[in-house]
């Protein structure tokens, strides 16, 4: 999940190289939670299930994508400023698990 500025976000796959290729759409946050601001604190979650995946922010879901190519690995949070625009994202914790 990268965020590349303060309210869009794009889902990458590193499938075993250095060349990461976008998995769904960019997703403009402040569509789907209006008045979103990233300095605020959220509950992200990503859930997988299969081929299936799904980015919620504080129970509101964002974004959902499917790729069959995506059947082992992690996940992980990338900020990345686009232009002048300064990017922060603070994160307390992280929790990982299994899909039951």
């Amino acid at each position: 999940m990268e965020f590349k500025s303060t309210d869009i976000v794009e889902l990458w796959k590193y499938a075993g190289s250095s060349t990461p290729a976008q998995v769904g759409t960019t997703v403009d946050i402040g569509s789907v939670i209006p008045g979103f601001d990233m300095t605020a604190h959220h509950v992200y979650e990503i859930k997988v299930d299969g081929s299936a995946f799904k980015l919620s922010i504080d129970g509101a879901t964002v974004t959902t994508f499917t790729d069959a190519s995506l059947t082992a690995g992690g996940i992980g949070f990338s900020v990345k400023g686009a232009g002048a625009t300064p990017v922060q994202l603070l994160v307390d914790d992280v929790t990982v698990m299994p899909n039951v």
